[in-house]
């Protein structure tokens, strides 16, 4: 099969961890030629980890914007350093899942009111003037795809982006389990609850279900993010949840959807 970017994204203690480890396994049982590179972002062996660690911990404070930088310089050379260097070793036999991505990102930081959208306009307006192609004059709409590339150096495109959306009382329960745990700020139920609204608000945009700000739904809207319509089949919701069978069940078949879109 062709070398393949699988992101998977949703918010805290929504299993993506879980679900990512065990596909990997789940991969290789299907075929053992394949090479498959799993990572959490952001990377722990990259830059500026630590100092993120810190920040979603609760222990220190930046300004939203400066986290977003800290997000955007780890996923930078974690893709110059990680990924392709990986994807390069070989034709048609690796796979890179990722627990996160651009979207995350995104997300994450127009929840804290940072404006990473205005300087995504502002960038992308600049390159349209400059003559770069494919790329649009009104500085209001963005194409995701496009801020993948600016902002994550892709050389490739994400081939799928699966958005991991069980219910929300699995979800909430699951958080509170581990604040108990870590003590971390993210995990609040609060925060987790808001999250995930703003991802099913996402996945309803991006599969042009809804038309509408990305972040209409928070006090201070930046932008609006404009997808590839046709590339609709790209981004996948997994949300069916059987109330009859166990977390692991309702999980396996959530990975079996994922490898039957891989063609495994």
């Amino acid at each position: 099969m062709e070398n393949r970017i699988v992101v998977i994204e949703g918010c805290d203690c929504s299993g993506k961890t879980t679900l990512i480890k065990d596909l990997k396994s789940d991969i290789k049982a299907r075929n053992k030629d394949l090479k498959v590179l799993a990572i959490s972002m952001p990377y722990r062996n990259r830059f500026g980890y630590a100092k993120i660690r810190d920040v979603l911990g609760g222990k220190t404070a930046f300004p939203p914007d400066i986290v977003q930088s800290l997000f955007l310089a780890n996923m930078i050379e974690t893709v110059d350093k990680d990924i392709n260097p990986f994807l390069d070793e070989g034709p048609n036999d690796h796979i890179v899942l990722l627990d996160r991505f651009i979207i995350s990102t995104i997300l994450y930081n127009a929840m804290q009111g940072g404006s990473i959208f205005e300087s995504i306009q502002t960038y992308m307006h600049k390159l349209a003037l400059a003559g770069v192609k494919d790329v649009s004059m009104d500085p209001k709409l963005v194409d995701l795809d496009i801020i993948s590339k600016v902002y994550g150096h892709l050389a490739r495109s994400v081939d799928f982006t699966f958005f991991l959306m069980p219910p929300l009382p699995v979800v909430l329960k699951r958080a509170e389990e581990k604040a108990q745990q870590t003590g971390e700020a993210n995990d609040s139920a609060a925060m987790v609850q808001r999250m995930y609204s703003a991802y099913k608000a996402f996945y309803s945009f991006i599969t042009g279900q809804l038309y509408r700000s990305v972040v209409d739904f928070l006090d201070n809207p930046k932008g609006i993010l404009r997808p590839h319509m046709g590339d609709v089949d790209r981004y996948v919701a997994l949300e069916s949840w059987n109330e009859q069978t166990s977390e692991e069940d309702n999980h396996k078949a959530y990975r079996e959807a994922i490898l039957a879109k891989l063609g495994l």
